[in-house]
């Protein structure tokens, strides 16, 4: 492979392209920016491409130019025809003959099964008679969907159409490992759709009516230019056998001061575990936003207040591939490793949840001595970094529609509660609850950055 060949991107056009490069006999391939592209094709779009372009057997290496270097494979934009598909312009412009429909020309090392459904809408490409299909798309597959792409157009996807968890990737083989792990992808005209296609992904394609260059006549692709577009059954699901430790569901509420204390909290009590961070951001504003990038960890934005249960159940509940999960609120300090907790409930297999929170309304039925400390048993709960393995939070949906009862819910199942008193603190919390007509003094406060009993 002495060959070298030039592309500018797009990265669909870019993928579009790799089929006449292989045909062609394959060789070095060239990164380089042009004024006819979208997006800039920066080295650092570069970067993130070379991990998945120098898989392909077809491509030696892949390095960034400031210009196009021997074969230029952008030279199909002079002889734009409107009756084909961009691979086959390509094809077309070179001299080549159509790539075989039905064949991939994308490979990957392994493929990473994060969902079952794979979705990704950018700004451009658009069909609105198309909108009301990914609405029935986000109804029929909500539950074992992710959302890839760039963290604005989830924000937009979320609005637009309904909430999605949002699954981060660094570089476009990771991107493929997840295109490559799903049983279905829907997108519009994009680089995911190339990726796919590629790939030969059983796909839903949103047609833009005014730009029709995505068009193969295979099976598994549908390509949908109305609302009449008709939707793929999935297949019976497979478990997946859990992939982390902890999962921790941070649940917001327009409170932006302490949602950066207890994202920084949790984050550093997380040593020894594999683990993701996701925040459920109810009626999500630029701030909030802004603090969770910062944090650098998964945001789903939501455009009103759903409470916790509905981003527990919908959003969550699909991609939970964890042995256990956290649901926490915005105002929790965690003043003990998650380990501790997962330690304890591993020991206890009797015990259904593990948190730090002492509600002083809450009495306990007994005690457990484990690793020297005596963790408190009882029946009923009030929330704050309730922990739990993923399947008895599974084995609790559907939860309730009221947006707010996710603790007694989960009492309701008449599981046993250990509590390590003085391990967690409310840094929002006041100092006394209240039920009934009686005001309950709380155990314990965060005072002066470390948690004390009230009366210290």
């Amino acid at each position: 492979m002495s060959e070298v060949f030039s592309h500018s991107g797009d990265i669909g056009d870019l993928i579009a392209a790799l089929p006449t490069m292989k045909a062609l006999g394959g060789g070095r391939l060239n990164l380089f920016p042009s004024r006819h592209t979208g997006h800039r094709m920066t080295p650092e779009r570069a970067a993130s491409l070379k991990p998945l372009l120098e898989i392909q057997p077809y491509v030696s290496s892949v390095q960034w130019s400031e210009g196009p270097v021997g074969t230029n494979l952008d030279k199909w934009r002079s002889h734009y025809k409107t009756n084909l598909n961009l691979a086959d312009m390509v094809s077309e412009c070179h001299g080549v003959p159509h790539y075989p429909r039905e064949n991939p020309w994308l490979e990957v090392d392994r493929p990473d099964k994060v969902a079952r459904v794979v979705m990704g809408r950018s700004p451009r490409y658009h069909n609105w008679n198309f909108v009301a299909v990914w609405k029935s798309a986000w109804e029929k597959y909500r539950l074992d969907a992710v959302f890839v792409g760039s963290p604005e157009e989830h924000a937009d996807f979320c609005l637009q159409v309904g909430p999605l968890p949002y699954f981060k990737t660094d570089n476009h083989l990771q991107l493929a490992r997840v295109i490559a792990g799903s049983e279905l992808c829907l997108f519009n005209q994009t680089g995911n759709f190339w990726l796919a296609e590629g790939m030969k992904k059983q796909t839903v394609l949103e047609v833009c009516l005014k730009t029709q260059n995505c068009h193969f006549s295979r099976r598994g692709l549908t390509y949908g230019v109305n609302e009449h577009t008709q939707l793929p059954v999935l297949s019976e699901g497979i478990p997946l056998k859990p992939s982390l430790d902890l999962t921790v569901i941070v649940v917001s509420w327009k409170r932006p001061h302490l949602l950066k204390d207890t994202l920084a909290s949790i984050k550093s009590r997380l040593e020894g575990l594999s683990h993701k961070i996701v925040v459920a951001d109810n009626e999500s504003s630029e701030e909030t936003r802004k603090i969770i990038q910062e944090a650098g960890v998964e945001c789903w934005p939501l455009a009103v207040n759903a409470g916790i249960n509905w981003p527990v159940q919908h959003l969550l509940g699909p991609m939970l591939d964890s042995e256990f999960v956290c649901v926490s609120d915005h105002d929790i300090f965690y003043g003990r490793p998650f380990a501790d907790y997962i330690a304890f409930l591993r020991a206890n297999p009797d015990v259904s949840f593990a948190k730090g929170l002492d509600s002083p309304e809450h009495d306990s039925f007994g005690e457990r001595e484990f690793r020297g400390e005596n963790w408190l048993l009882k029946r009923t709960e009030r929330g704050g970094g309730l922990i739990m393995r993923s399947e008895t939070l599974k084995k609790a949906f559907p939860l309730p529609d009221h947006p707010i009862n996710f603790d007694w819910h989960m009492c309701a199942t008449n599981g046993v509660f250990a509590v390590l008193p003085g391990t967690v603190a409310h840094t929002g919390w006041r100092e006394s609850t209240r039920e009934g007509m009686r005001e309950i003094p709380e155990k314990y406060l965060l005072i002066d950055g470390e948690i004390r009993p009230v009366n210290s």
